[in-house]
């Protein structure tokens, strides 16, 4: 028999039907519970309350017991009466409470009397002595009961609530709050009370508390050194009413003198607040913005709005509830109360959720045994919210069983769809042949690939889950492969390359995947049909270009930032140089004036070459061609050099610098001075720099065991009371040409390197450095390395330096070849005052051609520079050397270059050059090197 399908109409009509059947049934119940509680027996409470009526617990305190109550099956209509407590045993208080019972026995008639807390609780039985009601009284949450009033009273009985500060103490540990807590008390009879309670506990604690020890005065505190725990008693005298609050806060009148109550606050900012009784005072305290955790060692500040009580160690409102309604059912049912013993409620962990998770606490992380409270309203009330759950999947299961009976009709036709698609596919594959190109295709969740496809991978055949492809999909491809599943979903045809590893070897490919679904008439998704295509060369070409082309970019932004920041720094000391070069020439006939312009043109001159050179080491730094050459070092005398260097600078701008390595033990060690010292003047010439006038720089020098065998770490602290630097360029002070931009700096000098440079130095003699700094207060680096420590040099007396007889000099002949105008004149004008003579050509082969046209002996020395025009320096001594008149190919030969690095002075030697000077020209050092080689 054929199945008519199932019209929307009449679907319909079936869900509404299931929907009112159900709402029907849910409104049968209620009318069934209302009449099973109209017809239960009703029985009077009375329950008086030690405070006014405004106190946010009443409420909560009246619900719990009205449940307690119906839970066991008691129908009770709950009078609440409230005692404005003031002080214990207060007359007035008495009145009050007299007043009251006599209202009970005209007009109430209560079976049972519940007291709560321990002013109303006193009161009300002082008060019974006198109008002798006769009704039974149970307290409850009472501190401190009085044993007399109780003895005297046969129909008593009820609960205490004893606070337990050891365990709150150690609740504050277990959250890891601060082992510090403080209370406020005033001086009542309830505060007395609990101040001898809390010292009596805190002495029993000594696993805890050591050293107990109180100062009375406005703050009572025990101190606890041994354990870093303490105790304070805030104290709050005569308070009565006085108190008002105030933009400040609350004021508070001790006798006749004004306590600033959130002033005094103040000096407990970082302890943890830990409420132990409820009055005016205390409940004050939730009206200041304090960030410290609040705990409650009693039954206060859960549930109200404005609480901030985040735990405590405490008997809970539902529990005090429970023993109230178990009591009161049985002397409802007759039991005596003198028959009911006195005892003490039990107590829990109890934690707030709602403050909780403000202070940063999780769920999952609470400890096992802790109550939790104001949770949210379905963890609250778990049995309405499956009730909930249940009705809906009810419902949807009758929804469910409409469509089952709606798809069975289109199974058919969905078969025959999916044959006409395995046969496309079957012949798309033969037409792709052996190619890493293979059709497939989707019937609901499973994808179905040929048989070639799994072959290529050496994988048997089988059908994958999309959720099983999903987890072959690369991360980097998941967005694309969601997008692909959703445009199938809605029967586009689409196309992406994803990054997959289908072998499960951990090894992804690149692939092309093209697809189109196809929907039925309900626009659903019937199956969708496609192809996947390798495209692993296609991709690994596209990712070499997209890099290239970084890169490319990357160098082009390199290569800007460079000429720009040069070309700025560049200009600043040849702006100098040319200015009062000029400013020279025209007052030429003014010696005075002159001299001061040359000596303000070699400051500039000296910062142009330290340009210059920081560029320089940077390039070979980043180019992998510097080489560090350990060499023997003693820490301690490179640090005396160190302020030999740098005195002249700290005393110009009247600095305090101070140098401490009286604890260095090893102070020989294997480390390339050069950048040791590189490193340290930077970092040190920055201070400088930086410290306004007067300021103090320190440099300590601390040395630990290291690790490694016959090694140590060395740490050098620089500290300076500099400007200091701004969070935001800290990030980037290691990186080339960053100098932070502010008014204060932008008048110092300085290329941007230094601290670039000083930093691929430390790693590359693998060390670490850091950096601390605030504005207005100083900067701190630390440098760490670990350095093989050294024995030390032999103890030979060292000669000292030869003396230079610049006599010697004198007829002295030397050939310089020099391809630059001036700087042939300035090697003429420098050396001919010493009493040399001088023959200078432009370049190589004039040099050589000048050589070979003199005699044997007619040139003492030949000095050349290196890059020349027509033959270099290079060449020009390897022709020289290569003459057949012995005399004439060993004369002396000097390199007199700007090729500064260390492979120039190597290439150099291995030319067979008797020395290497490097540009800007030095006369002593020139002098001294012609000196030696002339005498060898």
């Amino acid at each position: 028999m054929r199945l008519k399908p199932v019209t929307r109409k009449k679907l319909r009509v079936v869900t509404l039907s299931a929907l009112g059947v159900v709402l029907l049934g849910v409104l049968v119940g209620c009318v069934m519970s209302y009449i099973v509680q109209s017809v239960r027996p009703q029985h009077h409470v009375a329950v008086i309350f030690s405070h006014e009526e405004t106190n946010y617990t009443h409420g909560q305190y009246l619900l719990e017991v009205n449940k307690a109550f119906r839970q066991r099956g008691y129908k009770v209509q709950l009078h609440p009466y409230f005692v404005d407590c003031e002080r214990y045993g207060d007359d007035w208080e008495i009145r009050q409470c007299e007043s009251l019972l006599k209202t009970l026995v005209s007009e109430v008639h209560p079976e049972v009397v519940v007291l709560v807390g321990d002013q109303g609780t006193y009161s009300t039985l002082k008060a019974e002595e006198n109008v002798h009601s006769g009704y039974p009284m149970i307290f409850s949450g009472v501190i401190y009961p009085n044993q007399s009033l109780i003895k005297n009273n046969r129909k008593v009985t009820g609960f205490r609530d004893a606070i337990d500060i050891p365990t709150n103490v150690h609740l504050a540990e277990l959250f890891h709050f601060s082992k510090s807590l403080y209370t406020t008390l005033d001086y009542t009879y309830l505060d007395h009370k609990t101040r001898e309670n809390i010292t009596l506990q805190l002495k029993n604690q000594d696993d805890i508390f050591n050293n107990l020890m109180w100062d009375v005065s406005l703050r009572e505190t025990a101190l606890y050194p041994d354990k870093h725990y303490s105790f304070s008693l805030f104290s709050l005298r005569d308070i009565e009413a006085n108190f008002m609050i105030n933009g400040r806060g609350l004021d508070l009148w001790d006798g006749n003198e004004k306590v600033d109550f959130q002033k005094a606050l103040y000096f407990f900012r970082h302890m943890t607040y830990l409420q132990t009784k409820c009055d005016l005072s205390s409940q004050s305290m939730l009206m200041f913005d304090m960030p410290n955790p609040y705990l409650t060692a009693i039954n206060e500040g859960f549930g109200s709005p404005t609480s901030r009580f985040i735990a405590g160690y405490f008997t809970s409102t539902q529990q005090m509830a429970t023993e109230v309604a178990d009591v009161a059912i049985s002397i409802i049912q007759g039991a005596k109360p003198s028959e009911i013993p006195i005892q003490d409620s039990p107590k829990e962990y109890y934690i707030d959720w709602q403050v909780a998770k403000n202070h940063g606490l999780k769920l999952d992380e609470l400890p096992e045994g802790f109550q939790i409270v104001n949770l949210s309203w379905r963890e609250e009330h778990p049995n309405i919210f499956l009730g909930l759950v249940l009705g809906g999947t009810l419902f949807l299961s009758v929804i469910i069983l409409m469509l089952l009976l709606s798809v069975r009709r289109e199974r058919m036709q969905k078969r025959l769809v999916q044959a006409h698609l395995e046969h496309e596919r079957q012949m798309y594959q033969l037409a792709v042949g052996d190619s890493q190109t293979f059709a497939w295709a989707r019937e609901g969740d499973t994808m179905i690939f040929p048989d070639s496809f799994w072959q290529h991978f050496n994988l048997s055949p089988r059908k994958l889950h999309v959720d099983e492809l999903a987890s072959m999909v690369a991360s980097e491809s998941l967005p694309d492969y969601r997008e692909a599943l959703q445009k199938t979903s809605e029967g586009k045809a689409w196309s992406s390359t994803l990054l997959l590893d289908i072998a499960g070897t951990g090894e992804s490919h690149w692939w092309q995947i093209r697809s189109r679904g196809m929907l039925n008439k309900k626009g659903q998704l019937d199956c969708s049909y496609g192809m996947i295509i390798n495209v692993d060369d296609f991709k690994h070409t596209e990712q070499e270009l997209i890099l290239n082309r970084k890169l490319a970019n990357q160098a082009n932004e390199a290569k800007t930032t460079f000429l720009t920041s040069m070309s700025h720094d560049i200009r600043t000391p040849m702006n100098a140089i040319i200015g009062f070069t000029q400013l020279a020439m025209k007052n030429v006939d003014k010696p005075d004036v002159v001299k001061s312009y040359l000596k303000k043109i070699l400051v500039s001159g000296n910062h142009l070459l330290s340009l210059i050179n920081d560029v320089l080491d940077m390039s070979r730094i980043e180019s992998g061609q510097t080489r560090l050459e350990a060499q023997q070092v003693n820490l301690h005398e490179m640090l005396v050099d160190l302020r030999s260097i740098v005195q002249s600078n700290v005393q110009a701008k009247e600095l305090s610098l101070i140098i401490d390595d009286q604890h260095l033990q090893q102070p020989w060690v294997m480390v390339d001075k050069l950048r040791l010292n590189q490193v340290l003047l930077n970092i040190v010439g920055n201070a400088i720099k930086f410290t306004p006038v007067g300021g103090k720089i320190i440099l300590v020098l601390a040395e630990h065991d290291a690790s490694g065998s016959g090694t140590a770490s060395y740490v050098f602290h620089i500290k300076d009371t500099g400007i200091g630097m701004s969070e935001s360029y800290l990030k980037h002070i290691f990186e080339p040409f960053t100098r932070e931009e502010t008014a204060t700096v932008s008048g110092i000098q300085g290329s941007g390197l230094g601290m670039a440079i000083t930093k691929n130095i430390v790693d590359m003699m693998q060390g670490t450095i850091t950096v601390s700094s605030q504005e207005g207060k100083g900067t701190e680096f630390v440098v760490m390395l670990e350095l093989p420590v050294a024995s030390g040099p032999d103890q030979t007396q060292e000669e000292p330096q030869e003396e230079i007889d610049f006599e010697f000099f004198e007829g002295k002949r030397i050939l310089v070849a020099e391809d630059n105008d001036l700087n042939r004149e300035l090697i003429h004008e420098l050396l001919s005052d010493f009493g040399l003579e001088l023959d200078i050509a432009a370049d190589g082969l004039q040099a050589l051609n000048l050589y070979l046209s003199h005699e044997s002996g007619y040139y003492d020395l030949i000095i050349t520079d290196i890059q020349m025009p027509v033959m270099d320096g290079y060449a020009f001594c390897r022709s020289v050397r290569c003459l057949s008149d012995s005399a004439m190919s060993q004369i002396p030969i000097l390199a007199l270059t700007a090729n500064a690095f260390d492979e120039d002075k190597q290439l150099a030697l291995q030319s067979q050059m008797n020395g290497h000077l490097t540009k800007p020209i030095v006369v002593e050092e020139v002098l001294r090197t012609i000196y030696h080689v002339l005498q060898e």
